[in-house]
């Protein structure tokens, strides 16, 4: 239903677009304007309204594949066993955390904070790969209109304030594509989103190595 919805709009849309780069053309010939004058009338219309049509998506697009080129991806600052060889004996303590909403716990893990001011943005915490000490964070930002989301996510060591690692990835959506998820938030159909997410599986799996901890006798 969706899919046929789309097609419809972009019937339409496409009429429309015709239509009024057609519009100007025609009042032109109907003041008897002809030849380079009337040619001159028509490429300035048809870029006029394409611009009007298709600006904003053109150039929003342009800066996603920018992003995708030059930001997005992993970058690491310290990988496992630098920091096990940084911190001896301090990797048996640390507790696993499965779950975010465990870090809400204020008496089992009081110093760590939901909310992080780091890089002087405020990141939260994120889908909780971590332990009590080092947590995954995250930011979105909006770029060009919406039309670009720029997902940050960054793995924290709480006690050094040190970034151990920062993944990107960027998602650009139509800006004439409405489709809203059930919550209402509009992320756009596979028609007209486009997902830039390199190294995604390398950063997974670096975040579950600093929460792929062994339990405690506490947790035993």
């Amino acid at each position: 239903m969706g899919g046929i919805l789309l097609i419809l709009l972009f019937i339409i849309g496409f009429i429309v677009y015709v239509w009024l780069i057609r519009l100007p053309i025609k009042w032109a010939k109907n003041r008897g304007i002809e030849g380079r004058k009337l040619l001159y009338i028509s490429i300035a219309s048809f870029f006029v309204v394409s611009a009007i049509f298709f600006g904003k998506n053109l150039i929003s697009y342009t800066a996603f594949k920018y992003y995708c080129k030059n930001e997005a991806g992993m970058t690491v600052y310290k990988t496992l066993e630098e920091w096990k060889q940084e911190n001896p004996g301090v990797w048996e303590t640390l507790k696993k955390v499965n779950d975010f909403r465990n870090y809400e716990d204020r008496d089992k893990y009081p110093d760590v904070e939901l909310k992080k001011n780091i890089e002087g943005k405020e990141y939260g915490i994120s889908y909780g790969l971590g332990n009590q000490r080092i947590i995954s964070y995250y930011r979105d930002n909006n770029l060009f209109w919406g039309a670009i989301n720029e997902n940050i996510y960054i793995l924290f060591d709480n006690v050094e304030k040190k970034i151990l690692s920062k993944y990107k990835y960027y998602t650009w959506t139509n800006t004439w594509d409405t489709t809203t998820n059930r919550d209402g938030y509009r992320t756009g159909s596979v028609f007209g989103k486009v997902v830039c997410s390199p190294d995604r599986h390398k950063s997974s799996m670096y975040d579950r190595s600093f929460s792929n901890l062994s339990l405690t006798e506490e947790e035993k």
